[in-house]
């Protein structure tokens, strides 16, 4: 019988709420063989809109063309950790999808209020203990 979670940390919660299938792996310490595909575009595009977001709480612009380069090389190195196979779909079809993606979410984004701040997740290693720490 697996133990029972009786309480949960702020990051835990975000990191279940942001993605529960990243959360479940990261948790149970059972990586997936290859991640599932899903998971490595969400992380890439999150990525790319994260950039985007500090450009814009620094009061600066991301050029869409450096932001699309920026997606690029972000699934180039997933590609390159061996984080990634391909399906019904081609790396050209996956990558265009995400560029899609990425330019819908920029052209419907309309910021209200101000960015004061873009998690920013770390690992750390601590002495004497044997997993890595992760937080916000």
């Amino acid at each position: 019988r697996e133990p029972v979670m009786r309480s949960w940390s702020v990051s835990s919660v975000r990191g279940f709420l942001s993605c529960s299938l990243a959360w479940y792996f990261l948790r149970t310490g059972v990586p997936p063989e290859t991640p599932p595909a899903a998971l490595v575009e969400g992380s890439v595009l999150h990525e790319v809109i994260a950039e985007d977001l500090r450009h814009r709480k620094d009061g600066a612009s991301f050029p869409e063309d450096e932001a699309l380069e920026l997606l690029e090389a972000e699934y180039f190195a997933e590609e390159a950790s061996g984080k990634v196979s391909y399906g019904k779909l081609g790396r050209d079809d996956v990558v265009d999808r995400l560029r899609r993606l990425y330019s819908h979410w920029r052209s419907n984004f309309v910021l209200r209020g101000e960015i004061v701040a873009i998690e920013e997740e770390l690992r750390v290693e601590l002495p004497g203990i044997d997993l890595p720490l992760l937080g916000y």
